[in-house]
């Protein structure tokens, strides 16, 4: 499919594991209903849980350490299918329409952004920041991190597929140095490495729920929690579950296995590379 057929937008998504797999088929319906003619992308360890009319699911097993920079692959995979792909974390929920087009301008387009050297980050991952960056000969000045739970990437004359690579190499980086997370800030240096343009916009272009937003939405507005309850109360009873005490103890030495696995799978990585 050339870039002149494909569709405007679509929507891809991250759902390893049964609580991200719950997260996302509710996501998927909420598509359905409020975007039925958007294709939904979504990188599973079992794909054949999505049924849905709107929903491509493909088989996927965690590359990086956290999971986190794995995002990477789901927005890969989605520029088959359109020359925009709106990544969303699984647990985001749709609460109405979704506009037909979105017209993105090429390259990364956020919601939230800040200042990738501000003093508040711990300073162990500025330094981390910093040698990155100097070591891509990128300067800092204007490179703003972004919040990873919602984000657009948009065709820009292959610079988006040189951002996805850099993104990978720099995710190992961080990765090596125990920075699982902030994806948003090595995304960020990737973005400006390969010259992705990078635009944050002030507004919402559907309504949507997310719990770390909405809880800093509330601060202003506390009446609004009402209204978004249940969606708290859904996300809840996915995120926490009834456990006995020894499926808590399995399901957490069940994590720190497969994190081990996959650090001695970095490390074999880099250790090839040389």
């Amino acid at each position: 499919m050339n870039s002149q057929s494909r569709p405007d937008f679509c929507f891809c998504t991250l759902a390893i594991g049964k609580r991200y797999r719950q997260h996302a088929l509710m996501l998927a319906e909420d598509l359905q209903q409020h975007s039925p003619n958007t294709l939904f992308v979504v990188l599973t360890d079992q794909p054949k849980a999505f049924q849905l009319p709107n929903t491509k699911a493909f088989k996927h097993s965690l590359h990086s350490v956290g999971g986190y920079h794995d995002k990477r692959f789901a927005i890969e995979k989605a520029f088959l299918f359109s020359r925009s792909c709106i990544f969303l974390d699984a647990d985001v929920r749709i609460l109405g329409a979704v506009p037909e087009q979105m017209n993105f301008s090429p390259g990364l387009t956020v919601r939230i952004s800040s200042e990738i050297t501000e003093p508040k980050r711990p300073q162990p991952l500025l330094e981390a920041t910093q040698r990155a960056s100097q070591r891509l000969c990128v300067s800092l000045e204007g490179v703003r991190c972004f919040h990873e739970a919602m984000f657009a990437v948009t065709c820009q004359d292959g610079a988006e597929q040189e951002f996805l690579k850099i993104w990978g190499a720099l995710a190992d980086e961080f990765e090596l140095r125990g920075w699982y997370r902030n994806e948003g800030c090595v995304a960020a240096i990737a973005a400006a490495k390969a010259g992705l343009n990078f635009q944050t916009e002030y507004y919402d272009r559907f309504p949507f729920f997310k719990d770390v937003i909405e809880r800093e939405r509330l601060k202003s507005n506390p009446d609004a929690l009402q209204e978004k309850q249940i969606y708290f109360d859904i996300h809840k009873s996915i995120e926490s579950p009834p456990r006995s005490l020894p499926q808590k103890a399995l399901q957490k030495i069940s994590k720190k296995l497969q994190q081990f696995y996959r650090v001695r799978k970095l490390k074999l990585r880099q250790s090839q590379l040389f």
